[in-house]
């Protein structure tokens, strides 16, 4: 059952993977950049987010795995989120490709370590606070990717 969990967790995580990618490729660079008049963040802002993300939530995972800290996660307003938002927004086509096909690569190499005892862990969330490491998995990994999907894709419908 756990390595169901597992594999549905990655299954889902491969398909929002493709829907970036094929966003990314199918748009242009024009729409790609544009920031919408209601909008905070252009898709690539988006994508960059996601890429910074997924590598933040991948080392979260790697503490809880190793020694589950106090706390996990980070506020919206953290600094370092921020900055690298704003650092890589205008960053190129390829250079966002060459961060999602990464960030997909560290995020699944360590959703693979997760076994059944570690899914019986409850980290402690600065936001949320406690979870069980499925909610975690599903929250931060997949939920997250799914939401974000679907802002690019009203982003790029807007354009």
């Amino acid at each position: 059952m756990d390595e169901n969990l597992i594999d549905q967790i990655l299954a889902e995580f491969e398909e929002s993977q493709q829907a970036f990618l094929e966003l990314l490729a199918q748009t242009d660079e024009a729409s790609l950049y544009h920031k919408g008049d209601a909008a905070d963040w252009s898709a690539a802002m988006v994508l960059v987010h996601i890429a910074e993300a997924r590598e933040f939530f991948a080392g979260e995972i790697e503490k809880i795995l190793a020694e589950p800290p106090e706390t996990v996660g980070r506020t919206l307003d953290d600094p370092h989120r921020l900055q690298t938002i704003a650092s890589y927004g205008q960053a190129s086509v390829e250079e966002i490709r060459r961060r999602l096909v990464r960030s997909h690569q560290i995020m699944a190499g360590t959703v693979r370590k997760v076994t059944a005892t570690h899914l019986k862990l409850q980290p402690v969330h600065v936001s949320y606070g406690p979870l069980t490491m499925t909610e975690f998995l599903q929250r931060f990994v997949v939920g997250h990717d799914r939401a974000h999907v679907q802002q690019v894709k009203t982003l790029l419908e807007g354009e």
